[in-house]
């Protein structure tokens, strides 16, 4: 996909997701995550939703030096608060800026980073983080009734509203986008989801030790994993080793 392409393809999923806003009863409370662009060809992350701190707290100490961003510093809920009937005042270039640090800067890329950083010793390749859904909320047990008819059991299927049918939909447009090399989904109920979801393309593949996906044309290897932060540095490396192998380069 050229750029030009890929481009056009991000502002059509910013502008569904500003609709699909614009048409939620109740109406959220804060801007749903947008996209400047997605990068081609690398490693995608793959989180459930983006979390929203609270005004004053040190999740947005990434942007606390960075002059440009410093109301949104001051004021963060105010900057991201849903407006329905003023959407078009809404600043997205500043909006990408704070995203842009956060990837480069927040602690909790920090392991992403590492790892991004690690395998590409012998691949180079770009990262690109993309969430499931775009609805900010930090307890994940709040997504039920707007993003999950009811907050799911493990061993029960997953099942989502109107609205977070309709996010996924948006989700599947950016990997499509991304045209990515590899996948590592990063959260047990996200990995749920894409399992049930997206299971007519996904097919196993024992050769590579992983799921192979259908996106843009090829098939992408997907792994399941838990969080970097919450691993033991052995489960970490065999993340690392897993990444090398089924790209090629093990």
């Amino acid at each position: 996909m050229t750029l030009d392409r890929r481009v056009q393809a991000v502002n059509s999923v910013n502008d569904s997701l500003i609709a699909l806003w614009k048409e939620q009863s109740p109406p959220p409370d804060l801007w749903p995550l947008l996209y400047e662009d997605v990068i081609s060809k690398g490693l995608v992350s793959v989180g459930l939703n983006p979390s929203f701190s609270d005004d004053k707290s040190k999740g947005w100490n990434h942007i606390k030096d960075v002059e440009k961003l410093q109301d949104v510093w001051h004021s963060p809920r105010a900057h991201f608060k849903w407006n329905p009937e003023d959407s078009s005042s809404f600043c997205k270039e500043k909006t990408n800026l704070v995203e842009r640090y956060a990837r480069e800067r927040h602690p909790f890329f920090a392991p992403i980073r590492k790892l991004h950083q690690t395998v590409t010793r012998n691949k180079s390749m770009e990262w690109q983080h993309i969430d499931m859904f775009f609805l900010r909320e930090t307890e994940h047990h709040r997504l039920q009734g707007t993003v999950f008819d009811r907050y799911p059991k493990e061993e029960q299927r997953l099942k989502l509203t109107k609205f977070g049918t309709a996010q996924f939909r948006c989700f599947e447009q950016l990997l499509e986008a991304s045209e990515p090399l590899v996948i590592v989904i990063f959260n047990a109920l996200a990995s749920r989801l894409y399992k049930q979801t997206r299971h007519e393309t996904l097919r196993s593949d024992t050769a590579r030790g992983c799921m192979v996906d259908r996106i843009a044309g090829g098939e992408v290897p997907v792994l399941f994993s838990g969080f970097p932060t919450y691993m033991d540095h052995f489960s970490r490396e065999r993340l690392e080793w897993h990444i090398g192998h089924v790209l090629g380069g093990a």
